[in-house]
Order: C-alpha cells, then sequence, then structure tokens
C-alpha cells in the first residue's frame, strides 16, 4: 500500500469508525439475541485503536473473546452461590484488570474484560441458571463485532507499521497500587447494585466501571473533573437521542445519527489532540448507555430512562468524590511512607 500524508490517514481512519459504527448498529438491532447491544459498542471499541491489526492482535482478541467467558462463567457457577467467596474473587480480578488497564497495550483487553466480568456476575447472582445462556450471547456478540472490525480495516486499510504503543509510566508498584484504590473504590458501588437494585442496575455498572478505568490514574481534581463532566454529558446525550429514537423509530435513521456521530468523534478522536481518549471514552459509555436502552425487552424502559440518568450522576459523582479522597488522603501518605518505591517513571 502506497504511503499516506496524516491528513489522508486521519481521514481513512473517520471513515473506518463511522462505516464500522453504521455496520454494527445495523447488525445489532437487526440480529434478535439478548446482549446484541455489545456489538456495537465492542466494535466501536475495537476501532478506537488508531492502528492496523496484526494476526498476533487478533489471535489474542479472539482467545479473549472466547476463554474469558468461558473463565467468568466457570466462576461464577462454582461462586455464584455463596456471596463472600464471589465478592473476594471477584475483587481479585478486579484488581488484575484494573491493573493491565494502566498500560495502553492492555486497555482494550482490560476494558472488555471488566464488560464481561460484570455482565456475568450480575447475571450469576440475579439467575445463576442463565449464565451458560448469558456467555453464549457474549461470545456470539463479541466474536460478530469482531467481524465487524476486521470488515472495516479491509475497505479501509492502512499501511502496516511498527506502531508500538508507549510503555505504562508508572512502576509495577505504582500499578498495584492505582488497581487496589480502583477496587476499594468500586467494590462498595458494585455490591450495593448487585444485591439491592439488581432489575435496573447492568448500564449504571457498566458504564461505572468503565468510567473508573478513565479516571483511575488521574490525580489531579481538574482531570476528575474534566472526565465527569464529559462522561455526563455523553450519559444525558444518550437518553435524549434514546428519546428522540422512540419518537423516530426508524433504522434508516438510526444509522444516519451513527454516521453523523462516527464523523464527529472520529476526528476528535484520530486527530491527536490530548482529548483523544477523553472522547474515546465517551463515546464507549454514549453506546452502552444508548444501545442498552433501545433494545432493552423491558417495557417500561422508556419511564426509567431518566432514573439511570440519575443513577449514573449518582455513581460517577461517589467515584469522582471517593478516588479523589482516597487519592489526598490515604494515596498521600502511602506515597511519603513509601517514596523510595513510587518512582512515577520506571527505571531505565
Amino acid at each position: 500500500m502506497t504511503a499516506l500524508n496524516p491528513q489522508q490517514l486521519l481521514q481513512r481512519r473517520v471513515y473506518r469508525l463511522t462505516f464500522g459504527m453504521v455496520v454494527a448498529c445495523f447488525a445489532a438491532f437487526s440480529l434478535d439475541f439478548p446482549l446484541a447491544n455489545l456489538i456495537l459498542v465492542l466494535a466501536a471499541k475495537f476501532l478506537t485503536i488508531p492502528a492496523a491489526p496484526s494476526v498476533k492482535g487478533l489471535m489474542v482478541l479472539v482467545l479473549s473473546l472466547i476463554v474469558m467467558p468461558l473463565l467468568f462463567s466457570g466462576f461464577v457457577m462454582l461462586f455464584g452461590f455463596e456471596p463472600q467467596i464471589m465478592i473476594v474473587m471477584l475483587s481479585l480480578l478486579l484488581i488484575w484488570f484494573y491493573y493491565l488497564g494502566t498500560e495502553q497495550k492492555f486497555v482494550l483487553l482490560s476494558t472488555f474484560g471488566i464488560i464481561f466480568l460484570v455482565l456475568i456476575s450480575f447475571f450469576g447472582v440475579l439467575n445463576g441458571v442463565a449464565v451458560t445462556v448469558l456467555t453464549e450471547n457474549l461470545m456470539k456478540a463479541s466474536l460478530i463485532a469482531l467481524i465487524v472490525y476486521v470488515v472495516a480495516h479491509i475497505f479501509f486499510p492502512e499501511p502496516q507499521q511498527d506502531f508500538q504503543l508507549p510503555a505504562s509510566p508508572y512502576s509495577e508498584f505504582v500499578r498495584t497500587l492505582i488497581a487496589v484504590k480502583s477496587v476499594i473504590v468500586l467494590m462498595p458501588l458494585l455490591v450495593f447494585y448487585l444485591y439491592f437494585l439488581p432489575s435496573h442496575a447492568l448500564l449504571v455498572l457498566i458504564f461505572s466501571a468503565m468510567f473508573l478505568m478513565q479516571v483511575s490514574t488521574k490525580e489531579s481534581l481538574k482531570a476528575l473533573k474534566l472526565y465527569f463532566i464529559v462522561n455526563i454529558v455523553s450519559a444525558l446525550f444518550a437518553i435524549i437521542t434514546y428519546e428522540l429514537f422512540v419518537m423516530i423509530p426508524s433504522l434508516a435513521y438510526l444509522l444516519l445519527f451513527m454516521a453523523t456521530l462516527g464523523v464527529y468523534f472520529g476526528r476528535e478522536i484520530f486527530v491527536g489532540s490530548k482529548l483523544g481518549k477523553v472522547y474515546a471514552g465517551a463515546i464507549t459509555g454514549y453506546l452502552v448507555l444508548f444501545s442498552g436502552l433501545a433494545l432493552s425487552n423491558d417495557n417500561s424502559i422508556d419511564t426509567k430512562s431518566w432514573d439511570r440518568l440519575v443513577q449514573i450522576l449518582f455513581a460517577c459523582s461517589y467515584i469522582v468524590i471517593v478516588a479523589h479522597s482516597l487519592e489526598r488522603w490515604l494515596f498521600r501518605r502511602w506515597k511519603e511512607r513509601y517514596g523510595h518505591r513510587l518512582n512515577l517513571t520506571k527505571a531505565n
């Protein structure tokens, strides 16, 4: 393939994301099976990575999409009926994923690992018998999303290059500390929703877990506020566009709208600005909530959609306040005590 100048490369990446979102949206709304909405969420998440897929990367994705749901399903079948044991195991798995998420090359794996874990754990508590069916649907949605991702790259390819994501700027000790802090913040929220509001908590849980991954490495209140505002705006936007979709239930209108989103967000994500990651997280959060609402079988979902926004506002506010408080009051003391081990950059 001939080399592309920066403007051509940006244009191709925007078109690829837009094409993938439109095709994934059509598949999600045309195929009738539970969790079909994740086709759109995962395909968009895959396509926010600005690089041509490698054989090794595709193999890792395929193995992850097949092996992880099976492992989590077995985990829930073993511990789902022993809540105390399940909570401990769930915490350990979440620590591992948030640890991986502090390094860019593992962000994708960590993101849908957390989504899978929350989904399967939720249904394990709600209905252990349904876990097997859930796992099958989850794997189906994931593989369709992966096919959309590959097809989008076939139609809108870019030159293969030695694309090396930067290594984590944190030492292993700091990464572990960040992961522990993330789980300390998330677990009370997770336990509360899993055991007290199982009928309409799933979207809020996934949205909150993904939001926490964005803010887990941010220490300044200014950065936390930025992520909080952007994610709440994306949630509000998801509710509004869902209400419009209810008034105009046309698939053609929805596909046109997704194309518009793809063009706008694609430019913001791939242009190379500092806010690219914020926009990538925002569009994923938006798609989680919008697609989950639009494809839900709950007849009362229209009346509950704004209730979900209130819950997301509460959950994200809780995450920002507790994460900042922990950083300020607990981890600052840990930094003083373990200052010799908390180098923010790895030793060469």
